[in-house]
């Protein structure tokens, strides 16, 4: 029972519009984390980071790496859309290679099963040079920092006010939301070699054309 009511809620702020309740016992669970409800595709496994770099390589390939991410119940709506208006719609033999931060570790301590999301992935990462890696097992800290109610960021709103300068009153703790790209931004970084042009894009940015020489030389 008192167990239970250390439960954190964890709401808009940190899951994107869906109210759940996290149990610390499920957080602590390494096993739920790496749990896959079926055979993870190559591009799943942390070593695509390395195949990515190869594909980076070649003479033809584009000499930047596109970074996003995004949870899954924004992948499912967008794809009731076809992908309009977002990072996938405009995929070509041209496109970046892109290094793709998921939650399916999230989703699976929720008790959902990910295979759906999984193959929604699958389908939409093996049409490029692209690498989908785990962003709460690739940052482990950021579990804690979203799920805690003493993390910097609860700090901040305890300080600062529920409000934002652009925002007004906050329904919910953007920040929470945000640190996500932060988290994904670092991991990148570390991963990727200091030679790479690392890009990022939100998911519903539209590429309208290749990167180019003159943005490579803009950018550096």
């Amino acid at each position: 029972r008192d167990r239970r009511a250390r439960s954190e809620r964890i709401g808009d702020d940190a899951l994107a519009g869906e109210n759940i309740l996290l149990e610390f016992d499920l957080v602590h669970s390494p096993q739920a984390m790496r749990q896959s409800a079926s055979p993870l595709h190559p591009l799943f496994l942390p070593q695509c980071v390395t195949t990515l770099m190869q594909a980076v390589a070649r003479p033809s390939s584009s000499p930047f790496v596109l970074v996003s991410s995004a949870g899954s119940r924004y992948l499912h709506t967008a794809a009731s859309t076809g992908f309009e208006r977002t990072i996938f719609s405009s995929v070509s033999e041209k496109s970046s290679p892109l290094l793709f931060y998921h939650e399916l570790s999230l989703d699976r301590l929720r008790g959902q099963n990910t295979a759906s999301t999984e193959r929604l992935l699958s389908s939409l990462l093996s049409a490029r040079d692209a690498c989908a890696l785990d962003l709460f097992t690739a940052v482990p800290r950021l579990l804690q920092l979203l799920t805690s109610p003493h993390s910097c960021i609860d700090e901040f709103y305890r300080l600062a006010g529920h409000r934002e300068p652009f925002e007004g009153d906050l329904r919910v703790k953007s920040g929470k939301l945000l640190v996500r790209k932060v988290a994904s931004m670092y991991h990148a970084m570390k991963s990727l070699p200091l030679s790479t042009t690392m890009v990022w894009l939100d998911t519903d940015v539209v590429q309208t054309s290749p990167l180019d020489a003159a943005f490579a030389a803009f950018v550096r």
